[in-house]
């Protein structure tokens, strides 16, 4: 049962006897110590490997978030303030500035208007991370028996890099009604940014007539 210390070599017809530089036991001792590194370390590469896995998974998700594109609201917006100038008379641009890029609509008189803003960044147009929608309803009214009326804005911001995606947005400032043309600047309360804006009325007639 126990390791022999010798053993016996046949080599062309002669016998030999040799001794065991390493005992069977040692030997196996050895072995399994090997065998017993090798599985830790396979198990380990192996919870590495998951933990990496699980990382670029999460990683991936994120970035597919962060990319959702703007293109389609952002074509139903431009639609949508077009037959609001097919039908108001007022058209003209719009933008602030995290959104610099828009266009307005609406109905223009004397005493007032109202239009519909909307308005996106560079990222929408490249189709790149960073995309920014502006949609606003905007009024403005003939408070002091002016030209320069009071002006306010209702609506919303979509940034999908963010963690609640829809954002208010909420303006205030001053509309110069000549009621053929029509000059717009405030500052969005929420952001802080910026807003120009001028639009012409393409329905509109002279005192004479």
């Amino acid at each position: 049962m126990a390791p022999r210390p010798y053993y016996v070599a046949e080599r062309n017809g002669k016998r030999t006897v040799q001794r065991r530089e390493a005992t069977i036991g040692r030997g196996s001792t050895d072995e399994g110590r090997q065998d017993r590194t090798a599985t830790r370390r396979g198990a380990t590469a192996a919870e590495e490997g998951g933990r990496k896995s699980g990382r670029s998974k999460e990683e991936k998700e994120d970035e597919e978030d962060d990319d959702t594109s703007l293109r389609g609201p952002a074509l139903g917006a431009a639609m949508a303030v077009g037959l609001v100038a097919m039908v108001g008379g007022t058209v003209g641009l719009y933008g602030r500035g995290d959104t610099p890029l828009g266009i307005a609509a609406g109905y223009t008189h004397p005493r007032g208007g109202v239009q519909l803003q909307a308005a996106i960044n560079g990222a929408v147009i490249r189709d790149d991370s960073g995309q920014k929608l502006t949609m606003k309803a905007f009024g403005f009214y003939d408070v002091f028996a002016s030209r320069v009326q009071p002006a306010l804005g209702l609506g919303l911001q979509v940034d999908p890099s963010t963690d609640g995606s829809v954002s208010p947005a909420i303006s205030l400032g001053l509309a110069a009604n000549f009621e053929s043309v029509v000059l717009f600047g405030g500052v969005d309360v929420v952001e802080g940014t910026p807003e120009l804006g001028v639009a012409y009325n393409f329905r509109y007639r002279s005192g004479r007539n």
